[in-house]
């Protein structure tokens, strides 16, 4: 028995077992470890992989996937869009053959354009056949080699025979002729210059559109309203070639 005197401590039997014995004390001054986040479903952290944080880390996962796929499915759609081209030329309105001026072209978009189409510079250009009002104004509708003299006009007429259209060609030179009943035939325009030759539409007579000065255009005119014209085929001149 320990007898305890005033102002002495009493010693424990188990702290005096502990005296000495390193493990014993290592044991006592080990801390004490919290767990914090459970919950009664078996214990799982709030914020481990099996609570809402797990959660978070999988819906950002599935963003950045649904982000992505629509990223993709952009560049695709990019990818198959064909390309916007410039505008292009086409007649503003049904054209006959002759030289085009403003108003009878205007630019609209048309993908893919067709090949030779033009942008810009038909007017002033001699337009070779007939076109249908909204058709492309391409190269191949145009008289490259040819250009007006200066000082004349485009001036269409319908010559009595068919067949002698096919004699002539763009740049050949003619004189044309008025014939009426009962009456010899008188040369009304002298020296002109046939731009282009339109496809006949028919056999009774032929479309020529020739470049007169605006004198000899009103003649022909008035020529072709009350009688028959016909032509003569002359060699060009040399101011006449094509260039």
């Amino acid at each position: 028995m320990t007898t305890a005197f005033p102002g002495q401590a009493t010693t424990r039997p188990n702290e005096r077992a502990g005296k000495g014995n390193p493990q014993a004390d290592a044991r006592e001054r080990k801390p004490i470890r919290k767990t914090f986040g459970t919950d009664d479903r078996g214990g799982r952290k709030a914020n481990g992989s099996g609570g809402s944080g797990g959660w978070g880390r999988r819906s950002r996962r599935r963003l950045i996937a649904a982000t992505l796929a629509g990223l993709a499915v952009l560049l695709a759609y990019a990818a198959m869009r064909p390309e916007t081209s410039p505008p292009i030329l086409v007649a503003a309105r049904d054209l006959r053959p002759g030289v085009l001026r403003p108003g009878d072209v205007r630019a609209v978009s048309l993908t893919p354009p067709p090949d030779g189409a033009l942008r810009t510079g038909a007017v002033g250009r001699v337009l070779a056949g007939p076109m249908r009002r909204g058709e492309p104004l391409t190269d191949a509708r145009l008289l490259h080699s040819l250009r007006l003299p200066t000082g004349t006009v485009a001036t269409p007429v319908r010559i009595a025979d068919a067949d002698v259209a096919g004699l002539v060609s763009p740049g050949s030179t003619i004189g044309v002729l008025v014939a009426w009943e009962s009456q010899p035939a008188q040369l009304v325009a002298d020296d002109v210059m046939v731009i282009t030759v339109p496809k006949p539409t028919d056999d009774h007579n032929a479309l020529l559109v020739l470049a007169t000065t605006p004198d000899q255009a009103g003649r022909l005119a008035a020529a072709q309203a009350s009688g028959r014209l016909s032509i003569t085929i002359k060699p060009p001149a040399d101011h006449l070639t094509p260039s």
